[in-house]
């Protein structure tokens, strides 16, 4: 599954965000609203302030909140020591005949764990840290009022080759409203109607307010997707054309995203000012779904998945029903793209 080496929370002191706050704050994802941009909080941005200035895009180094910040979804500094390029050639299951997904029929299937070690089966928590509001609570491990974590994930391969790694989406999470310049799977459709579906290809974000973000980002680029700086992003939590508000809901779909040989995907979470909307029968949409404790959405499908998340209750609790949001990615089908 995933180690220490390829694991990064990008969180700082000093009540300044960066990491993919920094994408966040002045990044190709998030580029408008830059410059000394405060959090100013909403009914759920109350809470720590969320500052940065400059230009920085998603993938360029340092750790600082300046214009050279390192962050998720954009240029610079995405390449690097994750790669694992040339290591020879992958096991193979032979024809893959489900999943159209997957480009055309008789595509090879693939071991995931050699292609993309780690992504089959990782598992982000959000856990509670406290708190008293019956509708949301502080995320733990934040720094200066910010949460941001930043896994990745290296994809071996043949050199030149462009692979299509298949992915069902399991998670409760609130929803945002502000991903722009790229295209919400769903269209406008309203989230009760989405059928659990809030996948958004390419875009960017408002940084420093707002709803949690999470993303999935592929770097270098891949010709064919939309590119922002470099890399393709995608975003998992999209809502329709509705403002924001204390609400959760599910994610169960499915989808193909193209990475390239000696590349990487790198799975993004954000949070401006350290709290989440909790899942439980007051924040649950649409209204009575939640079927687990105290109204919550639980998904059992997860505990069929290839690997199970290994000691994984649902729903994430801290105790005295502090209930907070969860991804869990599981990998289908791996095949050279056509």
């Amino acid at each position: 599954m995933i180690t220490s080496s390829n694991i990064h929370r990008l969180t700082h002191g000093n009540g300044h965000a960066s990491g993919w706050a920094l994408l966040a704050i002045c990044s190709t994802l998030g580029a408008a609203g830059c410059g000394d941009a405060t959090d100013t909080g909403d009914s759920v941005g109350s809470g720590g302030a969320a500052q940065a200035s400059g230009g920085a895009t998603l993938g360029s180094g340092g750790d600082s909140n300046t214009a050279s910040g390192g962050s998720i979804m954009s240029s610079g500094g995405a390449s690097g020591g994750e790669s694992n390029q040339g290591s020879g050639g992958l096991t193979t299951s032979g024809g893959s005949g489900s999943g159209g997904d997957v480009g055309s029929g008789g595509a090879e299937s693939l071991d995931p764990s050699e292609l993309i070690d780690g992504l089959d089966g990782y598992l982000y928590k959000g856990a509670c840290d406290g708190g008293n509001a019956s509708f949301e609570c502080p995320l733990s491990a934040c720094q200066g009022g910010v949460f941001t974590e930043d896994v990745d994930f290296a994809v071996s391969g043949d050199e030149g080759k462009i692979y299509e790694i298949t992915m069902h989406i399991y998670g409760v999470v609130e929803l945002r409203d502000d991903y722009t310049g790229g295209m919400r799977r769903q269209g406008n459709t309203s989230n009760n109607e989405s059928m659990a579906d809030f996948w958004y290809t390419g875009g960017k974000y408002t940084p420093g307010a707002g709803y949690n973000v999470y993303g999935l980002r592929v770097e270098p680029a891949v010709d064919g997707e939309p590119v922002t700086d470099n890399g393709n992003n995608y975003f998992l939590n999209a809502r329709d054309s509705s403002p924001e508000g204390h609400e959760v809901y599910k994610l169960d779909y499915e989808v193909t995203i193209p990475v390239p040989a000696g590349g990487k995907v790198s799975f993004k979470a954000y949070d401006p000012n350290c709290l989440q909307i909790m899942n439980n029968e007051e924040t649950v949409r649409p209204n009575g779904s939640g079927t687990g404790p105290n109204g919550s959405i639980v998904i059992s499908e997860v505990d069929s998945a290839m690997p199970s998340p290994d000691g994984f209750v649902q729903p994430l609790s801290s105790g005295n029903n502090r209930t907070g949001q969860w991804i869990f990615i599981d990998v289908t089908q791996v095949a050279v793209k056509p």
